[in-house]
């Protein structure tokens, strides 16, 4: 079964529970988003329905929108993989395969729909 498209009600849950924080949607709250992720709620929500979307996704079917969150999370803040760990409740083994299946995702689009107002996701990272 693929990946679902998600509401934007979801997605500020989720992400309220990943920065352990109640996110509304008031202007404060996508601040702090956008403080934690590197994009907007809308952008994130773009992202994901392209990634679900793609004629040729390289999104896996069990993939969940927490692990494109830990991905965003960790391009923007760069913590190391203990402190990730301990913010996102999960083990460092899951951590870097979801990043990494997610990255590849993401670098998949680049091509097809990605525009230069999404530039921050593009760029030299390592897992290593």
């Amino acid at each position: 079964m693929p990946p679902q498209r998600i509401s934007v009600v979801y997605l500020w849950q989720l992400a309220g529970w990943i920065i352990n924080h109640n996110l509304t949607s008031s202007a404060e709250s996508e601040m702090e988003f956008r403080a934690h992720f590197g994009l907007s709620t809308s952008s994130v929500f773009l992202l994901w329905n392209q990634l679900v979307d793609a004629p040729r996704s390289r999104v896996p079917a069990n993939t969940k929108l927490k692990h494109l969150l830990w991905t965003l999370l960790y391009l923007k803040v760069y913590p190391t993989e203990f402190v990730l760990c301990r913010m996102v409740k999960t083990n460092r083994k899951t951590l870097r395969t979801w990043i990494g299946k997610m990255l590849d995702a993401i670098f998949g689009l680049v091509p097809q729909k990605v525009g230069a107002s999404h530039h921050c996701l593009i760029g030299c990272f390592s897992l290593t």
